[in-house]
Formats: structure tokens, sequence, C-alpha cells
């Protein structure tokens, strides 16, 4: 499913009607989503218990992935090239697997209501902002790999649950948690 040169978001994914919750009776998984060159965003989610394989966001002037649902699943998800941020996640307990961001604004934003969201390996790098802002409570780190983030590579006002095994952030953490 391609999405490209769109006004506003590549995909707007909403449980309001019919939406994409299993719930609502309408899909729960998404293959191959591809979002480029949108003056938004790549993706804006607000739907809940969903997997998304294989979801590209690429080029625009809002934010890759915008996630205030709840319980999502990413299996590789990657955003490049944008103003606004690569990701911005305010939905709690979404997992990310294979995560990919460069070249935006900032990395991932892990805003006051995500807490209890993970990452399960990733790649944050060349960034102009911060590679990871925890905001929110019980956010976990696995095996994410940040460089070069011109904001530095980890904020947080919140608290991180587990972090391990993540190249950049453990001269900020320490290296008994890093």
């Amino acid at each position: 499913v391609d999405s490209e040169l769109n006004g506003g978001e590549g995909y707007h994914i909403s449980s309001i009607g019919t939406g994409i919750d299993r719930d609502k009776g309408g899909f729960e998984r998404l293959f191959s989503c591809y979002a480029s060159s949108n003056k938004g965003g790549g993706f804006d989610i607000r739907s809940n218990d969903n997997k998304f394989f294989d979801a590209y966001a690429e080029t625009g002037s809002g934010i890759g992935f915008i996630i205030s649902g709840a319980a999502n699943d990413f299996f590789y998800s990657e955003a490049n090239g944008f103003t606004g941020g690569g990701f911005e996640v305010s939905g709690p307990s979404n997992s990310f697997y294979s995560m990919t961001v460069n070249e935006s604004s900032d990395g991932i934003d892990f805003l006051p209501g995500s807490a209890e969201s993970a990452i399960f390996g990733g790649d944050i790098h060349n960034n102009s902002g911060v590679g990871i802002n925890v905001q929110a409570k019980d956010i976990s780190l696995y095996n994410v790999k940040q460089s070069l983030n011109a904001g530095g590579n980890f904020t947080s006002t919140g608290t991180l649950e587990r972090a391990i095994g993540n190249d950049g952030i453990q001269d900020v953490l320490g290296p008994s948690v890093a």
C-alpha cells in the first residue's frame, strides 16, 4: 500500500467509525505500507491492537509516525527525513521491533501518555535533534544503536524500566544500565 504526494498525512488510521480495530470489524494487520513525500506526516495512528509489518515513512514537513493508539506492534518501521521528527508516541504499551530513524529533527519522543512502550532493536542516527526523548514512565530500550544525533542521543524527564545493550546512551545512563 503506497501513499505518496498527499496534502496531509500519508495514512490516517482511526478507531472512530469502523477504523481498523479488530473489535470494530476492520483490519488488524497491515503489510508493506509506504508513505513518501506527503506535505504532512507519514502515519497518524489512533487505533489500538494492530500489527504493522514493514511500515516506511520518508520525507515530509510533519512527523513520520504519530501514534496515540495503544498496544500496537510495529515489525520493522522506518522514518527518514521529517522536519517534525521521526516518531511521536503518546499511547501506552506500543512495541517497536527493529526501528530506524535518520535525518529527521528528533528520532523518537515518548510523550507522557506512552507508558510501558518499548523498542526492541533499532538504529537512530544523524538526526538534527535528540535521538530518544523519554517523558513517560516505564519505557524499555533493548539493543538500540544511536549515533551522531546533534541534540544528543538520549534525554529523559520520565523513567526507564529497562535499558539493555544500548549504544550511544551509556554515557548518560552509566554502564550498569546501558
